[in-house]
């Protein structure tokens, strides 16, 4: 399998070299050297302040007797003052540019983080576009969609988001609703009719087995996209910068819907389910574990279903019939 490494970025005179997975931190640890900075400026400000007032505070009043000690003493205080006042500008200059170079590397770890941002958004872009090259050229595409056809948008009740409903009035063959991310990894059809591919469906789906897909798009409304059959893919397989693009609470709640399945039927500790997920995450973000591909294959129009349907025009949509409805268990 190929992967994607992130790569460096030259920035002013050097050559930094920032990891994706910890650019974050990077620009957190910088920052909180900076505020440090200039907390410590700040505190020398303030004693730079009191010894100023001090030094010209005015004197008690003495007698006469104790004038020429005090004279003495004078000299002794006012050349301390002095070095204090000195040690302490020497200091807030010290700091000054200790607070401007943590402000300089602050700013060019967050260009180079922004770099490394856009650089993996194009590889996962490119190694989205070669994945469906290659479906195309191995099945090319066929138009099943008569003239002036558009995708019919289903109406359905809330707890098809869990995933799979099964459908006996269309000869046993499953309807799929497929909801948008982070309930499960994307899905990626360009309109109805057309080929595509998804990543580790959270449906059971033997290869070859036709079945309808209908997938939440927009939010909320379901798309009926056509008849597909899963076919795999040898090499399709997730790269690194695609997982990197995926929004964080889609990798947090895949990683966990995995654990769980590892650990199988056996009782588990919600420590151990979230051992288990930020080991799958190493690992994916290390290289030594995939996420599988499959090509998504379309071969024809669900024609019965779309005659089960009928037209709400106040929902703006279609919506199943009741009398016919699928099981939605």
């Amino acid at each position: 399998m190929s992967k994607s490494r992130s790569n460096s970025r030259q920035v002013s005179e050097g050559t930094i070299t920032v990891d994706a997975r910890y650019g974050q931190e990077l620009v957190e640890f910088w920052t909180q050297k900076y505020e440090r900075a200039q907390e410590e400026l700040n505190k020398v400000r303030l004693r730079d302040s009191s010894v100023a007032t001090s030094s010209s505070s005015s004197s008690s009043p003495c007698n006469e007797d104790d004038e020429e000690r005090i004279n003495e003493s004078s000299s002794v205080t006012e050349n301390e003052e002095e070095f204090e006042v000195e040690a302490l500008k020497a200091c807030n200059a010290e700091l000054m540019e200790e607070l401007a170079a943590s402000a300089q590397e602050r700013q060019i770890l967050l260009e180079a983080l922004e770099a490394l941002r856009d650089q993996n958004a194009s590889l996962a872009s490119e190694a989205g576009a070669l994945r469906q090259q290659k479906i195309e050229s191995i099945y090319p595409p066929e138009s099943f969609l008569p003239a002036g056809w558009t995708s019919t948008i289903f109406r359905v009740p809330s707890e098809t988001l869990s995933g799979r409903v099964s459908a006996d009035v269309l000869g046993g063959r499953p309807i799929f609703f497929i909801p948008r991310p982070p309930a499960c990894l994307p899905l990626r059809v360009g309109a109805c009719g057309k080929h595509g591919y998804w990543f580790s469906p959270e449906v059971e789906c033997p290869e070859s087995t036709e079945f309808e897909l209908i997938v939440e798009e927009p939010a909320a409304q379901w798309t009926y996209l056509g008849r597909y059959k899963r076919v795999d893919l040898p090499g399709g397989e997730m790269r690194l910068s695609e997982w990197l693009e995926l929004p964080e609470q889609t990798r947090v709640d895949h990683c966990r819907r995995v654990a769980i399945q590892g650990l199988g039927q056996a009782p588990s500790t919600q420590a151990a389910v979230s051992a288990a997920a930020a080991e799958f995450r190493r690992q994916y973000e290390s290289g030594k574990a995939t996420i599988p591909c499959f090509a998504l294959v379309h071969t024809a129009l669900g024609t019965t279903l779309i005659r089960k349907c009928e037209f709400d025009e106040q929902a703006g949509g279609k919506r199943l019939k009741r009398d016919t409805d699928v099981d939605f268990d």
